[in-house]
C-alpha cells in the first residue's frame, strides 16, 4: 500500500513541529513544552499510521479511530500554521525599529499576551485530544514500523557453469 493520506498528513505535522520558527516562537511564547509532549505523542502514533490504514477496510473501529485522528491532525496543522502567520506578522510589524522595540513590541504587546493564551490552550486540546486517540490504539493491535516490505534477495555470485555459456554462444 502506499503511503496513506493520515500518515502524510502526520509527517506534515511533525515536520512543522520540528522547525526551528515553530521551537522558537513556542520558546517565547510559552508552548515549548506543550509542542514537545504534541510532537512526541505524535511521533509514537505516526510509526502506526500505515498499519492502521492497511487494516481499516476490515476493521470499523480502527477506519472511526483513523477519522478522528485524521481531524485532530488537521486541527493541529491549523495551529502552526497560525504560530508561522503570528510570527511572520510580529516580524513585519517591527521592521524598521530598533531591536529594543522590536523585543519590546513582541513579548509585551496586548495582542501577542492574548494570541499567546489562545494558541496555548490550543496546543493543549490537540495535545489532550492526540494523547486520548493515542491511548485507544493498544485496542488495535497495530505494529510499528513499514507495512508491506518485502525484502527480496537475490543470489549473487560469480560462478558461471561451462553448459551455460555453450548454450549462449551456439545460439
Amino acid at each position: 500500500m502506499a503511503e496513506s493520506f493520515a500518515f502524510a498528513i502526520a509527517e506534515s505535522v511533525l515536520g512543522k513541529l520540528g522547525s526551528t520558527l515553530i521551537q522558537e516562537v513556542g520558546l517565547a511564547w510559552g508552548v515549548k513544552t506543550e509542542l514537545g509532549e504534541l510532537k512526541d505523542t505524535l511521533s509514537t502514533i505516526h510509526a502506526l499510521l500505515l498499519d492502521a490504514e492497511e487494516k481499516q477496510a476490515t476493521n470499523l473501529q480502527i477506519s472511526d479511530w483513523l477519522g478522528k485522528l485524521k481531524l485532530v491532525l488537521y486541527d493541529a496543522e491549523d495551529v502552526l500554521d497560525e504560530f508561522d502567520y503570528e510570527a511572520l506578522r510580529q516580524q513585519v510589524v517591527a521592521s524598521g525599529s530598533s531591536i529594543r522595540s522590536k523585543v519590546r513590541s513582541f513579548i509585551s504587546s496586548p495582542n501577542s499576551l492574548a494570541f499567546r493564551l489562545k494558541m496555548g490552550h490550543r496546543v493543549k486540546n490537540i495535545r489532550e485530544r492526540l494523547d486520548k486517540i493515542a491511548a485507544d490504539k493498544s485496542k488495535f493491535n497495530l505494529s510499528e514500523g513499514i507495512a508491506n516490505t518485502r525484502v527480496v534477495q537475490r543470489e549473487t555470485h560469480s560462478f558461471v557453469r561451462a553448459s551455460d555459456i555453450d548454450l549462449v554462444s551456439s545460439s
